[in-house]
Order: C-alpha cells, then structure tokens, then sequence
C-alpha cells in the first residue's frame, strides 16, 4: 500500500511540475473562474446557485482537458504502457490533481463573488456546496478524459461525456444535503476507479 501511495505522489508532483512550467493553462482557469463570478454577482440572489453550477459545468469540462486528454497531447501517455504502473493508481492520480484544480478553480470564483460584494452567507453556502460535489466533479472530468482519449476521440466527445457525467449532479446541486452530494461523489470515484482498472 506504501508503494502505491508512492506512486500516486510521484506521478501527481510530475503532473504539477509540468504545470509550473507551462503556466498558461492554469492562469486560463484561474481567470475563467473570476469572470465567471460577475454574472453569478449580478444575480446573486435565489438563482445564485443555479448560475454557479453553470460555471461549476464549464471548469469541469475545461479540467477534464487536464488530465489524460493532456498527457496524449504532449506524448506521455506511452510511457505508462512501458512501466509497471496500474491503470487505477494513474487514474487516482488525475483525480487528485483534477480535484487540486476544481479547488483553486473554486476559491478565485467565490473570492471574486466576495470581492465584488455577494452576500457572505451565499458565499458560504456555494463553498459548501463546491466542498460537496469537488469529488464527483473531479471523477466526472478525469473519468470523462480517459475516455475521450482511450476512444481517440475528439473535444466534442469529451465535452459530451464530461457534461452527461456531470449535469446530473448539477441539476440536483439545490436540493441536495451536501453530506450526500460528498458521498455520492465517493461511491462514483469508487466506480470511476473500478472503471479505469478495466
């Protein structure tokens, strides 16, 4: 079990270490989120969370590009296939670094919602509400990547498979106890995982 988490860390510090040095896509997320808090504070009233599980879609959707969509882009998908390591550890570690993202993604959105005025408790009850469904989101996207790319799939496919895998969720965000919305994305992962080993 050591070995594995091992691994897992290593394959995600290799993963945020390509990210330091090309910067770019990060910042594109970053400033995607904080425009996406101005129309979500014009409306910040009964449709606040309707409007933030929009933007929550659309950084889904962008995250899922992160993951294995990103390693056939730069040709580093191959290497896996050369070493010894287990499709789920490499699938635990895009949901790990999928959900770092879905993170920052979340906190420049409602840091900019605060910034621009929005109520604190609606601020509070969309963090909670991003807290709950970050697991589900980030199985969604990284679940959605592995199989756009293993299918060889364009970005129109990937979109199409992020967006069913996510829009159930996200329909339902309003009416869900967090607590639920946290377990349901456990369960999913659990699938996701079982998926991936497949």
């Amino acid at each position: 079990m050591r070995g594995y988490l091992k691994l897992v860390i290593a394959l995600l510090s290799k993963d945020f270490l390509v990210t330091a040095r090309s910067p770019w896509e990060l910042l594109a997320l970053l400033v995607f989120s904080s425009l996406s808090a101005i129309p979500i504070s014009l409306i910040a009233g009964e449709y606040a969370s309707q409007a933030f599980s929009i933007a929550l879609l659309f950084i889904t959707i962008y995250l899922s590009t992160q993951s294995y969509t990103r390693e056939l882009r730069l040709g580093t998908l191959e290497i896996y296939q050369l070493y010894p390591i287990p499709p789920a550890a490499h699938f635990l570690e895009k949901l790990a670094y999928t959900a770092t993202l879905l993170v920052l993604a979340a906190l420049t959105l409602l840091a900019t919602m605060a910034v621009l005025g929005v109520n604190a408790w609606t601020v509070l009850e969309l963090a909670v509400i991003a807290a709950a469904s970050t697991v589900y989101l980030s199985a969604a996207s990284s679940l959605a990547s592995l199989i756009a790319t293993y299918l060889a799939g364009e970005s129109p496919l990937q979109i199409a498979v992020t967006a069913t895998l996510a829009v159930p969720l996200l329909v339902s965000i309003d009416n869900s106890n967090p607590l639920l919305l946290a377990l349901t994305g456990v369960a999913y992962s659990i699938v996701s995982l079982i998926i991936a080993e497949l």
